[in-house]
């Protein structure tokens, strides 16, 4: 059997975020990831540059993988286009998670590729990961917006949409800006998007309501060659959930860590891990003997607490548009001069 203070299962931005603030305090941690190679989840690959206090390449310490700067998105509607200003960083996102894992290592960090964690096993205060047989005291659950972790702990199932993502060569849109279309006709109850990379396209398509995914994603393949390679995948929309239970800690999409009205999790999930970093940093430093993981719970409410809130918010207003995209179009101009 072997023993470490914290197991990290998932090696997403926010598994190896968490993994290298451990790592760079000398926490006894190991991160396990199920798939040989990072990234692989349907994503855009874009990174809102700043939230608040906390900015990406503050936190990321890299160049690496970064592509492009664009500093607008246009959001479409049967009845115009409206534009948003709000700078993102666009990615190679394989790169970055790549590159967050070579910091982890050369901070002297454990990461195990290939390594699926089928089942956990409470056992006194610690945790039994299985077929890996390693004891753990402390579990984070990384893991995505499907978490064993989450059910491990009993917790009810997030409120998941689902979406799908690509990349493609080129598309007929001007690259200097990112482009959203909200309409009914492409798919209901969501959105889809074509954000301009250095070399080529990431464009997806999601919704909350999964019952439109399977036809309208057909018919969105049909604008793009056949042989491109889509990555499907369910993503958090409701409200996040509480991060903190016992010894066992929730970050990103695990805990619903996400903007529910654009899907937009990667700054927030560096924001989290980082905060459930120094929280599992000062409990190693008394040992683990008494672990209050609350003000982790606090942290993260305090610093994303209103904004996820805002989010969600305008996912409710998105069902608008299924009653009428005329009154959708004019709330979110109207919300857009307020910001």
């Amino acid at each position: 059997m072997e023993d470490v203070d914290v197991a990290i299962l998932g090696g997403g931005i926010a598994g190896l975020t968490l993994a290298k603030w451990l790592a760079e305090e000398g926490v006894d941690f190991v991160l396990l990831e199920e798939h040989q190679r990072f990234f692989h989840k349907a994503c855009g690959e874009g990174f809102y540059e700043q939230m608040g206090e906390h900015s990406f390449t503050h936190l990321y310490e890299s160049n690496r993988g970064i592509e492009r700067r664009l500093e607008e998105t246009a959001v479409s509607t049967p009845h115009g286009i409206l534009t948003v200003r709000l700078p993102v960083l666009m990615t190679d996102k394989r790169a970055v998670e790549e590159e967050l894992a070579r910091q982890v290592r050369a901070r002297g960090g454990i990461i195990r590729t290939g390594e699926k964690v089928e089942a956990l096993e409470r056992q006194g205060r610690a945790t039994i990961l299985w077929p890996q047989g390693i004891r753990s005291r402390v579990v984070v659950g990384a893991d995505g917006a499907r978490s064993l972790v989450r059910r491990h702990l009993g917790l009810p199932p997030l409120h998941l949409g689902i979406a799908a993502a690509t990349r493609c060569p080129s598309v007929d849109l001007p690259d200097r800006m990112l482009h959203v279309e909200f309409k009914r006709s492409v798919i209901p109850c969501g959105y889809a998007w074509y954000f301009p990379k250095k070399e080529c396209w990431n464009v997806g398509i999601g919704t909350y309501a999964p019952r439109y995914f399977k036809p309208c994603l057909a018919s969105f393949k049909k604008r793009f060659s056949d042989n491109l390679s889509w990555a499907v995948d369910s993503l958090p929309i409701g409200r996040p959930q509480p991060a903190v239970h016992h010894t066992s800690l929730l970050v990103g999409d695990a805990a619903g860590q996400v903007f529910a009205a654009t899907g937009s999790g990667n700054l927030p999930a560096m924001i989290c891990a980082t905060l459930a970093a120094r929280t599992l940093s000062r409990a190693a430093r008394h040992g683990f003997r008494t672990p209050d993981f609350s003000d982790y719970e606090r942290a993260w409410r305090a610093t994303l607490g209103k904004p996820f809130a805002r989010s969600h918010r305008l996912r409710q207003l998105t069902r608008t548009a299924q009653i009428s995209e005329h009154l959708f179009h004019l709330l979110l101009k109207t919300g857009i001069k307020m910001s």
